[in-house]
């Protein structure tokens, strides 16, 4: 895709030195574009696409400028393609001998809450007409496929105070796969996507929001595992700000850099992080920025931590890469740093909680926990409240 216009000179200059006063807008611009291997075989056909372009600009620089900048306003958008206009009800039974659920094709694939989608799923092969009951749908819910492909493999997201979801990914276990340093916001509810510069490797990062509404995001991969030294983590903190949709950078982290923190929001605004790398946590706030707390060892990598209604944090013993080490779930204490072990179920498995998932259970005010499997070599099923 283009970029939506060629900027005059003055005006890309400005975009590596904006000034306070300068404010950030959005330009489109419309594509013509026709697809045919040979001239015979175009048939007439083309399709129109629109690029979309944040600049910024101040009221001093729009006034120099010779030309009308063609600012993205929503209005006159093109409408959305129906991705299922072809979408037939239902498919003949297959022939004796063929598989009776073939693979299908993406335009095969109706979603079901959209045209042809919950009318022909009534005809596809080993669904019955009653597999879906409209009337259920508000208590029960349903899986939709959507007819777009997200721009990244999401590793991490979270839903922001805007009503769109932020995704972005690192670069996975392959430090050559610098294309994989992507975000993405999604706005749902028209399908739009927006993808702003990526400004480090959020491979294996923590993530809290602040009291303000942005993101904060925390460490991440500096250096790969070489020669079986292990990973070297980011020192660099990042705030997503969901108002301008951008990545603004913040003070550093001052106990090191941390591959796999974790980050937790205390009940004054204030954000805990620990693990990751150094043997001490940290606090962040947007006053006084960041302050190591008493040096702390023990922890495993991401640690499942919880905020409690007294302000103590309760760790559920899920973690990542922590086998058979036996750290037992507890209460922590982040003014004093004091940690207390809980009493657990019976056949609590905590010798398998590696890369568990542990979820804070409605409603919060009963403060119950509830652990899920885990391992990496002999996976464990078991579940426990706490």
């Amino acid at each position: 895709m283009p970029p939506a216009l060629r900027l005059p000179c003055v005006l890309e200059e400005f975009q590596c030195e904006s000034e306070l006063d300068a404010c950030r807008v959005r330009l489109k611009g419309d594509f013509l574009f026709h697809c045919h291997i040979e001239e015979h075989m175009m048939a007439g056909l083309a399709g129109l696409v629109r690029a979309r372009q944040y600049i910024w600009i101040t009221d001093a620089i729009a006034r120099q400028l010779a030309i009308d900048l063609p600012y993205d306003d929503d209005l006159n958008s093109c409408p959305s393609v129906n991705l299922l206009r072809c979408e037939r009800p239902g498919r003949p039974t297959p022939p004796p001998g063929e598989p009776d659920h073939p693979q299908d094709s993406p335009r095969q694939q109706a979603s079901p809450l959209t045209p042809g989608g919950l009318a022909g799923m009534a005809g596809m092969p080993g669904m019955p007409a009653s597999a879906i009951d409209v009337s259920q749908l508000a208590s029960k819910g349903i899986w939709e496929l959507l007819p777009c492909h997200a721009p990244l493999l999401p590793v991490h997201g979270a839903v922001l105070h805007t009503g769109k979801v932020l995704l972005f990914a690192g670069s996975g276990n392959d430090e050559l796969y610098t294309t994989g340093l992507r975000s993405a916001v999604w706005d749902y509810s028209n399908g739009e996507w927006v993808s702003p510069f990526t400004p480090v490797d959020f491979f294996c990062a923590g993530q809290s929001f602040l009291a303000d509404g942005r993101l904060l995001v925390a460490g991440g991969t500096k250096e790969y595992d070489i020669n079986g030294h292990g990973f070297i983590g980011l020192e660099s903190a990042y705030a997503f700000d969901p108002i301008p949709e951008q990545w603004v950078r913040l003070q550093s982290m001052t106990a090191g850099g941390r591959w796999y923190p974790t980050l937790v929001t205390l009940g004054d605004g204030r954000v805990f992080t620990v693990s990751g790398g150094p043997g001490q946590a940290e606090i962040y706030s947007t006053m006084t920025g960041w302050t190591a707390l008493p040096p702390q060892g023990g922890w495993p990598l991401f640690p499942h931590l919880f905020l409690l209604q007294d302000g103590r944090l309760f760790f559920t013993g899920g973690n990542v890469f922590a086998n058979l080490i036996g750290i037992l779930p507890g209460i922590l204490n982040p003014t004093t740093n004091a940690f207390t072990n809980v009493g657990l179920p019976a056949g609590f498995d905590q010798n398998h909680r590696d890369h568990c998932a542990s979820i804070l259970l409605p409603p919060a005010q009963d403060q119950r926990v509830m652990i899920l499997g885990g391992e990496t070599r002999r996976l464990t099923r078991s579940t426990s409240l706490i």
